[in-house]
């Protein structure tokens, strides 16, 4: 048994969570005695959902209703992300590449020379860059696991009046060859939604390879967090319709034509998703615990929800929660993504 009564446990090691420990440990820096932070994944290692299966890039726009709520946040995040890709090693490490998001739509050719040389583009499109086991005494405690989080609430707090609602947001994805060159100018994110009218993404790491996901699964069950879950074969197959015909590999680094894209791996992501399409960012207190209790501080805080958004939020999500663990007036507002706003009382079908 292990016993550090001034650990903080975080459950979840994706990009929340461990945007999250870093923020904490960047705030400790100053202090002689230092919590530790513990973070529990279920998973074999970091990023194990995903964090590491989609892909994502830094911006504040947002589509839709809620685009004016996480703006915000968004911007946030932003500058934070911004700070950390000054170190050169931050940078090579992750493939970073300012300026580099783009969405096609239907047009007459306008900014096709943005588009990286993996794309095979067509006259009739314009390209928009504006897309942008053992027992452990803590004081704190965060849920940031990601899908898993309402589950793991609802198992930890039974009598709770309240639980946290998720909606099925996932989305099967596969990692082709670059049939390109890798440089340093490769890497991009290219959406072909505003073309398609559907879910579409490209996206070309620093790595040799390219990332594509397609439309969104709304029926897929979530799997336990320890196991994979098998992707759509049909759905597979669209995307390697799309991209045998979207990537250029005339340019194959090879030297020779090839009629179908070279398949890497393949599977299925969940997204973290809420029915208000807005995060959770909150303090749990004594009466969201139980309805008999008065309302105290509990050490307890949850941090998920952020659906298509996890990179993008992360780093400013992972701020205003260290600041809000800590005691500290949170740098924006965050009670458009408190605990009652966006959950459903218990018993309630969906619950």
């Amino acid at each position: 048994m292990m016993e550090d009564n001034n650990a903080i446990a975080i459950v979840g090691a994706g990009c929340i969570g461990l945007c999250t420990a870093y923020q904490l440990s960047k705030s400790f820096e100053n202090q002689e005695r230092k919590p530790s932070i513990i973070v529990v994944e279920a998973g074999d290692r970091p990023f194990a959902a995903a964090s590491s299966a989609c892909t994502g890039c830094f911006h504040y726009h947002f589509p839709g209703s809620t685009g004016k709520v996480l703006a915000p946040l968004g911007q946030y995040s932003f500058d934070l992300w911004a700070k950390e890709v000054q170190n050169a090693e931050f940078r090579l490490a992750t493939g970073y590449r300012v300026n580099s998001s783009y969405g096609v739509c239907r047009g007459h050719g306008k900014g096709l020379d943005k588009l990286p040389n993996w794309i095979k583009a067509e006259t009739g499109w314009d390209v928009d860059n504006q897309v942008l086991g053992n027992n452990t005494a803590t004081v704190q405690l965060l849920l940031a696991c990601g899908p898993w989080t309402p589950t793991l609430y609802k198992n930890l707090f039974p009598s709770a009046p309240f639980h946290l609602q998720r909606t099925t947001n996932a989305g099967d994805w596969i990692i082709c060859q670059n049939p390109c060159l890798t440089m340093p100018e490769s890497t991009a994110f290219v959406s072909f939604e505003p073309l398609t009218g559907t879910k579409f993404e490209f996206a070309c790491r620093n790595d040799g390879t390219i990332w594509a996901c397609g439309r969104r699964n709304f029926d897929a069950m979530l799997p336990p967090p320890d196991r994979p879950d098998e992707p759509d074969e049909r759905l597979i197959k669209e995307l390697r319709a799309c991209a045998s015909k979207w990537l250029n590999r005339d340019c194959t680094s090879l030297g020779e034509h090839s009629e179908d894209v070279q398949l890497l791996s393949k599977g299925r992501a969940f997204r973290p998703a809420t029915s208000s399409g807005l995060p959770v960012m909150s303090e749990v207190k004594s009466s969201d615990v139980t309805a008999d209790a008065a309302s105290f501080p509990t050490g307890i805080f949850v941090c998920w929800g952020h659906g298509s958004w996890g990179l993008t939020l992360g780093m400013g999500s992972g701020r205003v929660m260290s600041q809000l663990m800590g005691g500290k007036e949170p740098d924006i507002d965050l009670s458009p993504f408190s605990l009652e706003l966006n959950s459903i009382p218990a018993g309630h079908q969906g619950s």
